[in-house]
Parts: structure tokens; sequence; C-alpha cells
């Protein structure tokens, strides 16, 4: 029986997940069906389902600009299937299915989500020995991204008095269904905006347990406000921070936020960076995460706006939501030659060495910044920054 229910769960639910085919959403698994999928584990490492699926999560983290160093199997990565089950059983309280059950029964299956996410995560300790580490987080990053890919297609069809909706069709059920009513819309929704408004609204906390099984992912695709709340989304950056100073995931990471645009990546992390601010300059245990963010911050200024001798240079492209993210770089450069511990600002610019442009650069970058919030609220951001790194300027 395990053997049997892990092998469809692969072939149904992970490999389409994965390969970007029809995913197949059956009844929940569970906790206990979790258990049998993870007994089995071991006898499936040889089969060919299961050596596809490997392949796949290779192939896709190349396709991202990852080059992974060998990955770990579904058999030593217990918390890579316990996550892959919490993701299938939340994506089943999003189907109509669901919604014909009652009230306690979905309670249950939410709770066992959250069971089973919690579990994952726990099997994920951040260490000192980093190369075994950054290899399970790039397996499971390979794993539960493809959710911000996924998409359900649905029929919208008119009637003479009301209008019907076949949700979760496969693309053959659609494309008959389409022939065969002319004038109805095919609507393609991404699944994972339905998930935090699952079970009365309890699906948010479900997927801030699920990201935190695959901290890469949790960063990789920053949620806006109407998504995450700001207080959510700074426990977000504060419990992933480690992930910063591991350099090759760093680096992409990186590389994923260059891609996307630094103005769109401030608009969505200024907000919970100055929450986070706010945090830390009243608990101190927050403050190294948040030097970790503004280093990572800086680091972002640098490599779009400073590195490269762009003129003229790139344009800002600011927002009211991504004003803060470049305030933010114009405090710690003033902060930076007073001896303050801001962190790889203008003292990654040594001009004694004959970087003067570089220099020169970074402090032009820095007054453009300076520009972006009215004095008032520059003051006052610059006081925060100061209250969040008093104790580690000790």
């Amino acid at each position: 029986m395990s053997y049997t229910l892990a092998a469809s769960f692969l072939r149904d639910f992970v490999r389409p997940l994965l390969r970007g085919a029809d995913v197949a959403i059956a009844r929940p698994l569970g906790w206990q069906g979790t258990q049998h999928v993870l007994q089995a584990a071991p006898s499936l490492v040889e089969d060919p389902l299961a050596q596809d699926v490997a392949k796949a999560c290779v192939q896709r983290l190349l396709a991202q600009g990852i080059l992974p160093p060998p990955l770990p199997s579904l058999a030593d990565d217990a918390g890579a299937l316990s996550a892959l089950a919490a993701l299938h059983d939340l994506l089943f309280l999003a189907r109509p299915e669901a919604q014909r059950l009652s009230s306690a029964t979905r309670d249950g299956v939410l709770r066992e989500v959250i069971v089973c996410a919690e579990a994952a995560a726990l099997s994920l300790a951040w260490s000192t020995e980093g190369q075994a580490e950054d290899a399970t987080i790039l397996h499971r990053h390979a794993l539960i991204e493809p959710l911000f890919r996924l998409t359900r297609l649905d029929l919208r069809r008119k009637t003479l008095f009301d209008e019907t909706v076949q949700r979760g069709l496969t693309r053959k059920k659609l494309a008959s269904a389409a022939a065969a009513n002319q004038d109805a819309l095919t609507l393609s929704v991404l699944c994972w905006t339905e998930l935090p408004g699952v079970v009365d609204g309890q699906g948010a906390a479900a997927l801030q347990a699920l990201l935190a099984c695959s901290p890469l992912t949790a960063l990789w695709s920053p949620r806006p406000r109407e998504a995450i709340s700001h207080e959510a989304h700074a426990q977000l950056l504060a419990q992933q921070a480690p992930l910063l100073l591991r350099p090759g995931l760093a680096r992409g990471l990186s590389h994923r936020y260059l891609s996307l645009g630094v103005p769109a990546v401030a608009a969505a992390l200024s907000g919970p960076l100055v929450v986070l601010l706010q945090q830390a300059a009243d608990d101190a245990a927050l403050r190294p995460a948040a030097i970790g963010w503004l280093g990572f911050l800086s680091q972002l200024h640098w490599l779009a706006y400073i590195a490269l001798p762009l003129l003229p240079p790139p344009r800002l492209d600011l927002s009211e939501d991504s004003a803060p993210w470049f305030a933010l770089f114009y405090c710690l450069s003033q902060l930076a030659p007073a001896g303050r511990p801001a962190p790889a600002v203008i003292a990654q610019a040594d001009p004694a060495r004959d970087e003067r442009a570089l220099y020169e650069r970074a402090q032009a970058h820095a007054q453009r910044c300076r520009s972006v919030l009215p004095a008032e609220q520059l003051a006052s951001l610059h006081r925060l920054l100061t209250r969040a790194l008093a104790t580690s300027a000790q």
C-alpha cells in the first residue's frame, strides 16, 4: 500500500508539478498518508519515476541560473516529501470538492497541513556545515518553487439566467468544452493567490509554514502587501536571514532580484525591512538578521547602480512603496564613515587603492537616494537605523 501510494503521488502530483504538466489533486494525504509515503521512499530511489523527478529538479535549478551541487534524493530528504504532501493537501483545500466537506473536516485537513510543514521545517536546522545543507535547500527550492508558477484553468460560460464556472479543467477537457461553447471564456488563475483564503482565511498560516520548509523559495518571489502583511513578511525576513550568509545561495538570490528589477523588489521588501528594523531596535536578538538584510540591500545597490559604469546612471524608478529601500542606502552611507557597523556600503570602495571613480559613483548614488524622501522622513529613518544598530556598535 505504501509503495503504491508513494508511486502515484510522485507520478500524478510531483512529476507534473516539476514538468509544468497537468497536476492531479487527489484526496488529502494527511499525516498518516504522508508517513506511508515516507516509509516507501527508500524503495523508490532506483525507480525510473524517482530518477525522473531528480532530473527535473536539476533542470529547474539550471533554468533559474543555479548550478547545483549533487542534490539529495527524496529518501535522503524526508522533509521534502513532507513539504510536498503539505502542498498537495493545501491545494486540495482550494478545490471545489473541499467546499462540500464540513468545516470541521476542512479544519482538520488544514491542521495536518501545518503539522507536516512544521515537521519538514524542523528537519532543516541552520548549521555551520553549509555545503550539504545548501544542497538540501536547493533541492527543496526546486520542488516547492513551482507552486508560484502553477495555474488553474477555468471555463466561464454565460446562460440565459446566470453564468457558470468550471474550475480546474485539464487542457484536454478545456479544449473540448471550449469547442462546444463558442462564447465561453477561458480563465487562468495563479493557484497560490487563493491559498491564504482557504478555510476562512486560515490558509495564510499554512502557506507561511510551507514556505518555512524551503528558505530560498520563501524569498525567491517577494510578495506584495496584498498577499502578506508587513509584520508577517518581516518575520519571514528574520527567519531566513541565515541564508544570506551562504555565499552560493546569496549569489543566486542576488541574481534573481536583479532580474526582477531592484525597484520591484524594493516595493515589496521596503515595508517589511522597516518593520524588522523597528523590531531590532527593541530586541537585540533580531539585530543580526537586520544587519544581514541591510548588507544584502547594500550589495544590490552596488551591483545595480554603482559597480558598472553606466552613463547616464540607471533610473531609480521609485514609488512610494520602494522609496525607503533607497533612502536606507543613503542613511547607511552616512553611518559608514563614522565607524558604525553599516554593512558593506561606502567602505566597499577604498580611494587609497586607486578606486576613486568607484567611490565617487557610490557617493553620487547615495545623494540620488537622499532625494527620495522628504527631509523629515529621512531623518526619522536615520534615527531608526541608528537605534537598530546601536547594540552592535557597542
